[in-house]
């Protein structure tokens, strides 16, 4: 595990607010781990099974970690990022099965944006904001892990990006129930 991917779960732990968007994937802390083994074997050829799975242990139990402090947790995704199968249809159906769960409970709030508006703000890399006791830091990813900011521009640039993307998403109880559509297709 990275430096920086530690820098990351430590901001996850003490965060009060988290708003993450995500063009392509489930985010992070929504994963569960044959959804994560996945995408990480794909991108980790060579790499021994025994690394692959310190890795998907990790991301698993970061939404464990996270959710004893209560902080508003907030997602973005594109419709794609539900519809796509990741895996398998059993893999794809399990990940939508806890995504629901969390949805349902109210522990998360996520919206999709429709594949039918075509172009929106969000064509850019994934991203996410952290309201910590110190102050908002935005953290950008890219493939080798991603960069961080805490400069109040581009902070707020990113925070005003998020709003444009919440208002071209369907409302989150729109968004559930296209994530059980989703579900549905599945079986």
């Amino acid at each position: 595990m990275s430096e920086g991917f530690r820098g990351v779960l430590r901001m996850e732990r003490v965060s009060r607010r988290i708003r993450e968007y995500h063009p392509i994937l489930i985010p992070g802390l929504l994963q569960v781990p044959d959804y994560s083994r996945t995408l990480i074997s794909a991108r980790q050829v060579g790499v021994p099974s025994d690394r692959i799975e310190a890795v998907v242990k990790a991301r698993s139990e970061r939404l464990e970690a996270v959710l004893p402090e209560s902080p508003a947790l907030w997602f973005v995704v594109d419709e794609v990022v539900i519809t796509r199968t990741i895996g398998d249809r059993r893999i794809m159906r399990e990940q939508l099965q806890h995504v629901e769960k969390l949805m349902s409970s109210g522990k998360v709030r996520l919206q999709v944006i429709p594949n039918d508006i075509g172009h929106h703000p969000g064509l850019c890399t994934p991203f996410r904001i952290f309201e910590l006791p110190t102050g908002t830091l935005l953290h950008m990813e890219n493939t080798f892990g991603g960069q961080s900011f805490r400069e109040a521009e581009k902070v707020n640039r990113m925070l005003s990006l998020f709003g444009a993307l919440q208002a071209e998403a369907y409302p989150p109880r729109r968004s559930i129930d296209l994530v059980r559509t989703a579900i549905s297709e599945l079986k």
